[in-house]
């Protein structure tokens, strides 16, 4: 069987891991995606739009944009991953399956389309710890303009100028005197383990279109997958899937992550976040949990 995965935009990083400018984290996870695919037999080919034509047994779109594409399918799936990229969802009646990794979209479009649970997976074999000696207290990876100031006020400014070692990648950042002094440059993907193992605990950043829909993100669990703690703001999803006394760690920005980095750069031990991570949230998993879905008559 031939599935097509059909992103708008693809080589954001190189097979080498280097970086040029803008990491999608959907080009992530499409490669991830399909590899575990064709583990399952499956053959797979990952394209931008407006760059392929031909027959597939199914397609599945990352973005309704690409429903303009020329591509004959038996079959055309849909990832909703929370952002609409400004389309009304009546544009989703198209699709066979509309695949999402929200609560908010599982719950409320059951009655309008045919929804299945898909949420992000990581891949162990490119995901996994390294052992290092930890240098960082919390480690930040992301491009500065990809989210407003507010979040950084909230989330990130608080920790700066303290006592905490601070370590920040991505674009931007170097350019601000509140951040420069913890920049590190761009990382490159196939370092990530390496760096995030360095690192006590990471801080993510939910977007606010996440906490709108209610959805996890990839890069928490990839960071897990490094076997390092993450804290990040709470959303149900994921306090349903990681609350309590998990490697995930709820903040509520301001004073309250000062007080959290300062417990972890004092009092840190392994929480065992790797072991959660293989036994729930694989691409593998994830794969397995929608084969019925994938099979074409």
């Amino acid at each position: 069987m031939k599935i097509l995965l059909q992103l708008i935009r693809i080589g954001t990083y190189s097979e080498d891991g280097s970086v040029s400018n803008q990491v999608w984290g959907d080009e992530i996870q499409a490669r991830w995606f399909a590899k575990a695919l064709r583990k399952k037999g499956f053959d797979v080919d990952i394209k931008q739009i407006g760059t392929t034509s031909g027959d597939y047994d199914i397609v599945i779109d990352f973005h309704p944009q690409a429903m303009n594409s020329v591509v004959r399918t038996k079959k055309r799936f849909f990832w909703h991953q929370g952002d609409m990229w400004g389309h009304s969802i009546d544009r989703l009646q198209m699709y066979d399956i509309v695949f999402t990794a929200s609560q908010v979209a599982l719950a409320g479009w059951k009655n309008q389309f045919n929804v299945v649970e898909l949420l992000p997976g990581v891949d162990l074999e490119e995901r996994s710890p390294v052992d290092v000696k930890k240098e960082y207290d919390i480690i930040f990876i992301g491009n500065k303009l990809v989210r407003g100031d507010n979040d950084y006020i909230r989330f990130l400014l608080p920790i700066v100028d303290k006592e905490f070692k601070i370590k920040i990648y991505g674009n931007g950042w170097e350019n601000d005197k509140r951040y420069s002094k913890y920049w590190g440059g761009l990382l490159n993907m196939n370092e990530i383990c390496t760096e995030l193992s360095k690192a006590k605990i990471r801080l993510c950043i939910n977007s606010q279109y996440h906490r709108d829909w209610d959805m996890i993100v990839g890069r928490d669990l990839e960071t897990l997958a490094c076997g390092v703690d993450v804290l990040v703001d709470k959303i149900p999803i994921m306090d349903k899937l990681f609350g309590g006394s998990s490697p995930v760690i709820f903040t509520t920005g301001f004073d309250d992550i000062v007080e959290k980095v300062d417990m972890v750069s004092k009092h840190y031990f392994d929480r065992g976040g790797v072991i959660e991570t293989i036994k729930n949230h694989t691409w593998y998993k994830r794969v397995e949990s929608i084969l019925d879905v994938l099979k074409v008559n």
